[in-house]
């Protein structure tokens, strides 16, 4: 399969998603039948911030394609295992010439790349609160059954709170952490308002869980 910018991207039926191991069909509160569909509708919340569209479409683009071309799947089959082994992809997609290109390159061109080389730390850490954040409105709207990232920073978050034992006074074990996420995925989200409530949380623990930023650094 041909590696192609989002809006030109054409599905094989059988990548479609529409039978995704992770789709929630039984609970669905949405009229998406397929990956491309239920993306679309995440990115639409971002239409009218070209900015933040831009790095959505950049982010959920790179994992589509390297899930249908590197794993032979749809986007509604990732679970953690395969999210665990992009993370690790990232660092370096490989091959290199399939992957990585230039950024002069237009998104209509044959020579265009979702990426243009390894990310940095801190455009692994974007792409993944970006990602959470995709993940996290599909389980919401029914479309994914569950998070295939959710516990994914796991050895990460352990790595931080051992590193920084000594200047932190109040932090939460993994068991409690895994505890907090199952009571938040319980809360009411049926209406517009406890749904709107559910969207805040989701995102500032998101944010919590995957950055570890101070109390301030959350505040400011």
């Amino acid at each position: 399969m041909q590696l192609t910018a989002f809006e030109h991207l054409q599905v094989p039926a059988h990548l479609s998603g529409e039978n995704g191991d992770n789709r929630n069909d039984s609970a669905s509160m949405t009229s998406a039948n397929c990956d491309i569909e239920a993306i679309n509708m995440w990115l639409e919340r971002v239409k009218d911030s070209p900015q933040t569209f831009r790095s959505y479409r950049k982010e959920i683009e790179r994992l589509l394609l390297w899930c249908l071309v590197s794993l032979n799947k749809p986007f509604a089959s990732l679970n953690f295992d395969d999210m665990a082994a992009y993370q690790l992809f990232i660092t370096d997609p490989q091959p290199y010439a399939q992957w990585c290109g230039g950024a002069k390159h237009p998104r209509t061109s044959k020579s265009w790349r979702p990426f243009t080389g390894a990310l940095t730390l801190s455009s692994q850490k974007q792409a993944f609160t970006i990602l959470n954040g995709a993940f996290n409105f599909l389980v919401s709207i029914g479309y994914l059954a569950n998070n295939p990232m959710a516990l994914l920073n796991k050895k990460k978050y352990s790595q931080v709170v051992q590193s920084n034992r000594s200047k932190v006074e109040r932090f939460l074990e993994q068991d409690l952490w895994i505890h907090v996420w199952q009571y938040i995925h319980q809360l009411p989200h049926k209406n517009v308002k406890q749904q709107q409530s559910y969207e805040r949380i989701i995102f500032l623990f998101s944010l919590l869980y995957l950055q570890a930023p101070r109390v301030g650094e959350v505040a400011s």
